[in-house]
């Protein structure tokens, strides 16, 4: 008899400690799980107040970088004569879901052509096509992968972001310098260079860029 007894509190024993491990390693799965949603370059965040963490600042050098629009118009620092707007997107953020008509309405209202309202589609190309067809009609659209040419010139850490660059002022002229669109206005124009004017765009009002 006592025997039964001690046999039944190992195994309520046993049990219990099962139970323990098994809740401590659904703890760790859900702590891993989110540190690695938060760690995911096309991870998206709420929409707040500045920047999101790492993100570049106003007044900082865009890297060097070149790409071609979904329509197959080619870019790069050389190109920007003029204050542009950049949108970074991506079809797995949820905020981006929202975030996308209200930059399309943004442009709308600010009367800002396609060659100075970018927007930057990070995905796989089939998922980003909704995007896209969105973007196109008021954008210039571009579709890379994650750490592509333009995320990687922006460092952009988190979707939606939203900012202006500008050439550089005082840098070396580049292509179309003192010709065409921003001369004269005390933005270099085709300088080379490129540096962030706003890293914090409000799409909920609407203003020309440059002003």
């Amino acid at each position: 008899m006592s025997f039964l007894v001690a046999a039944v509190v190992l195994v309520g024993l046993l049990c219990t400690l099962d139970l323990a491990l098994t809740v401590g390693v659904v703890k760790r799965l859900r702590e891993h799980t989110a540190l690695l949603a938060s760690a995911r370059p096309d991870a998206g965040y709420e929409p707040g107040p500045g920047p999101a963490p790492g993100a570049i600042a106003v007044g900082e050098e865009v890297g060097p970088f070149s790409a071609t629009s979904a329509d197959g118009e080619p870019v790069s620092q050389d190109t920007v004569t003029s204050e542009t707007l950049v949108a970074f997107f991506s079809p797995g953020c949820a905020p981006c879901q929202d975030e996308v008509p209200r930059l399309v309405q943004h442009i709308r209202a600010s009367a800002l052509s396609r060659d100075l309202a970018w927007a930057v589609v990070v995905g796989d190309a089939e998922e980003c096509t909704p995007f896209v067809s969105e973007l196109a009609p008021v954008a210039r659209v571009f579709v890379e992968q994650p750490g592509g040419p333009l995320g990687r010139a922006f460092r952009t850490s988190a979707f939606p972001t939203v900012l202006r660059m500008a050439p550089a002022p005082g840098a070396s002229p580049g292509i179309g310098a003192g010709t065409g669109i921003g001369a004269g206005t005390g933005i270099g124009a085709g300088t080379g260079r490129c540096v962030i004017t706003s890293d914090d765009v409000r799409l909920d009002r609407s203003a020309p860029v440059g002003a």
